[in-house]
């Protein structure tokens, strides 16, 4: 017997998947979840809470319900638990703040195809180039996110040993801020582009940790680094530089860290070495297929490498819950 033609499942599957993703999305963009957080409401309630209108509003809260985001009962609509939880504003596991970074990742992703037709990034980013104006709404959208994921990291690491951070390609500086807020003893150096450090100066001051957050003004990739760290934290830093950059990068840092010091490689496009997972760092491949030329997710084996000819010894991988890995190493004493 012929075998039967298979079914197009996954296609189907991932339709849907993009229907219910914009979905959320949107209600996300609109703030649906927060007027729900007290209890159940109709689609007209929830309608003049937000100034739109009921019949354009219930399509988009059907869908919620088809997503499993909220629930209807009659004529009432309520959070589902996980949207009480992650996309209510003002609780504390609220993930709103990534509303205005999904939007752009999305709109990113439609231009893959031209990307790679064309071999020019069709979303380019590049800091050193970038208006004033956007790159301050840039760091303004990134801000909240990077707090919060530092003071993740803080709940599970132990900083308290250490005296001088080197945040390198630190932009905002939430990461020596966060931390230097943390430990009272700590004291940072934020490391950027000259383009950039106005920026971290601004996010410095704001914080009022003046007197133990300096910066300098340096291209860690290509450049020599001053200053002694016991330190180093590089957030989102390796991933968006090409090999070649990354590799003189850590040799550049190995210079300034201590002996016994230790260097944490932070962010979301470390790839196991299958190549295949985590999602996370596959997705930010194909992100930065359309942001950033020469530049992609590399493998846990290759930052292997890379740490080893810097001089680092004692590698180590997290993967953390949400996809990100952080890799730690550390300079022989």
């Amino acid at each position: 017997m012929a075998s039967q033609p298979p079914h197009p499942e996954t296609i189907n599957r991932l339709t849907d998947d993009v229907t219910y993703a914009m979905a959320m999305l949107a209600g996300m963009q609109l703030d649906i979840f927060t007027p729900l957080k007290d209890g159940a409401r109709t689609a007209e309630q929830i309608a003049a809470s937000l100034d739109v209108q009921p019949n354009k509003l219930r399509p988009l809260l059907r869908a919620l319900a088809a997503a499993g985001f909220v629930t209807i009962a009659g004529d009432r609509f309520s959070n589902a638990p996980e949207a009480q939880r992650y996309l209510v504003d003002g609780e504390p596991d609220s993930m709103l703040g990534g509303t205005r970074q999904l939007a752009y990742l999305w709109t990113e992703l439609l231009g893959t195809a031209e990307s790679i037709r064309t071999g020019v990034p069709q979303s380019m980013v590049d800091y050193a180039t970038m208006s004033e104006q956007r790159l301050q709404a840039a760091y303004d959208r990134m801000y909240p996110q990077s707090e919060a994921a530092v003071l993740r990291l803080l709940e599970k690491h132990d900083f308290s040993a250490y005296r001088r951070l080197a945040d390198v390609g630190g932009g905002h500086g939430a990461v020596a801020i966060t931390m230097t807020v943390a430990y009272p003893n700590l004291k940072a150096t934020v490391i950027d582009l000259s383009s950039v450090i106005p920026f971290t100066q601004r996010y410095i001051e704001r914080a009022g940790v003046g007197d133990r957050v300096d910066v300098q003004a340096v291209d860690a990739s290509s450049e020599p680094l001053s200053g002694s760290f016991d330190l180093a934290i590089m957030r989102s830093f390796i991933q968006v530089l090409t090999t070649d950059q990354a590799q003189q990068a850590l040799k550049n840092i190995a210079q300034v860290i201590e002996p016994g010091g230790v260097i944490y490689v932070w962010g979301a496009g470390i790839l196991d070495d299958s190549m295949v997972s985590p999602p996370a760092a596959v997705r930010y491949g194909l992100a930065t297929l359309n942001r950033l030329d020469g530049t992609h997710a590399s493998t846990e084996n290759e930052h292997r490498e890379w740490l080893s000819d810097a001089g680092f010894v004692d590698f180590s991988r997290e993967v953390l819950p949400n996809g990100e890995s952080i890799i730690t190493a550390r300079k022989p004493a």
